[in-house]
């Protein structure tokens, strides 16, 4: 949520112009149920060490361990969807404790204390199609311009929703382009 929320030049403080109800409400609608062959590929590209739990796209992420880094583990993808995982070290279910980071848009855990050397850390989760998110986003923003205006002049925050509109359309774009996965004849074809 954060991710979006800085399209919008949100900080923490400020009054933010869509509700965590309804940026949730966003984020659910936009999560892949289905493993496409686009993101089956993506997942083939990045490295990602997955299984599926069932056919509503839940996945199990095997994360490993990030070199030079102790404690850290990364999944190789992110986009998971906000408070919708849950975390597994040696196939039993960890609550994370305060001091402990999970990064859900670049798929990163930082454990306070680190899981035994060689422990099994992996992660079940749904992934969101970010793209449709921004795209959502976008909609409602233009939609909404009277309103959003109205409820950021009212909080004293001055908001430009056209520069909001051009960030969000930018990165609609890149991750656009970014999804064409252009083959990469070592990586894809190692011999």
């Amino acid at each position: 949520m954060e991710y979006i929320r800085a399209f919008c030049g949100e900080r923490g403080e400020s009054d933010p112009l869509l509700s965590d109800e309804e940026l949730k409400a966003l984020l659910s609608v936009h999560v892949y149920h289905v493993l496409t062959a686009q993101l089956s590929r993506r997942l083939s590209v990045h490295g990602v060490d997955y299984s599926e739990v069932d056919n509503a796209g839940l996945l199990c992420i095997r994360l490993k361990p990030l070199v030079n880094v102790t404690g850290t583990y990364y999944a190789g993808i992110g986009n998971w969807l906000d408070d919708a995982y849950t975390l597994e070290v040696e196939d039993v279910e960890y609550v994370p404790v305060p001091g402990d980071v999970v990064d859900t848009y670049s798929g990163r855990v930082t454990f306070a204390t680190p899981p035994s050397q060689g422990a099994a850390v992996t992660v079940r989760t749904y992934l969101t199609d970010l793209r449709a998110v921004l795209i959502a986003v976008l909609k409602l923003v233009k939609a909404s311009r009277a309103r959003l205006s109205l409820r950021t002049n009212l909080s004293g925050v001055s908001v430009d929703l056209t520069s909001v509109c051009e960030q969000l359309q930018a990165e609609i774009e890149e991750l656009s382009t970014d999804y064409a996965n252009p083959i990469i004849p070592r990586e894809d074809y190692p011999h």
